[in-house]
């Protein structure tokens, strides 16, 4: 499959954003993988694809999108670009910073569901 979204990065961004739609975290960790080589391209293609992920995981307690008390993963915008860390019980693990929200959005993705 991730052959054929490397070929096809439309049918990788309709398949990622029929996912997204659905709403099932089970599928887009399934999915994920799948799409990684392909992600810079689905990225380019769909518009404003971080503020779906983000509505994708608004009700989540697995990943987070701004500073909060909760365990989970956290991808949270700085003034020099996004900060991604896990919290647990109040203590950040595996921090780490990326400069642009995509590199951001795919590590913290990748940590959070696979």
């Amino acid at each position: 499959m991730a052959a054929m979204f490397l070929e096809d990065p439309d049918f990788a961004a309709y398949a990622l954003c029929d996912v997204l739609a659905d709403g099932y975290e089970v599928d887009l960790a399934l999915l994920l993988p799948q799409l990684e080589s392909a992600f810079d391209a689905v990225w380019a293609r769909v518009p404003d694809l971080a503020g779906r992920v983000r509505e994708f995981f608004s009700g989540s307690d697995r990943l987070h999108w701004a500073p909060d008390a909760v365990d989970g993963w956290y991808c949270v915008p700085v003034e020099n670009g996004f900060d991604v860390y896990n919290q647990k019980h109040g203590h950040w693990e595996r921090f780490i910073q990326f400069s642009t929200e995509k590199e951001a959005m795919m590590f913290v993705l990748r940590a959070a569901l696979i």
